[in-house]
């Protein structure tokens, strides 16, 4: 787990794999067991540091869907009742065109 430089929220995290796969589709199940694994104990360091609302757990696949980089990762979003955990509602993080 490392912390996004680019945070949508205070505690946005993303959970990596070491071995290189483009996409979450191309991770092998003991890989994937192993990140889900990543995934619950991020959650848990969140919840404990942060204690948000509730979460976003994502992962874009290829350029149409959001993917940026070309190595699997899932985005783990905390979500707050006051917005971004700034105290700015999340729909001002949003572009124009779909908020």
């Amino acid at each position: 787990m490392i912390m996004d430089i680019n945070p949508v929220t205070k505690g946005h995290a993303l959970i990596i794999t070491k071995q290189h796969y483009d996409t979450l589709f191309d991770v092998p199940d003991a890989d994937m067991n192993d990140m889900i694994h990543l995934l619950k104990k991020a959650k848990n360091y969140l919840d404990n540091h942060y204690q948000p609302d509730g979460y976003n757990v994502a992962s874009n696949v290829g350029p149409v869907g959001g993917q940026r980089i070309s190595h699997c990762h899932i985005h783990l979003i905390p979500r707050y009742k006051d917005g971004d955990g700034s105290g700015l509602p999340v729909q001002n993080n949003l572009p124009h065109s779909i908020s």
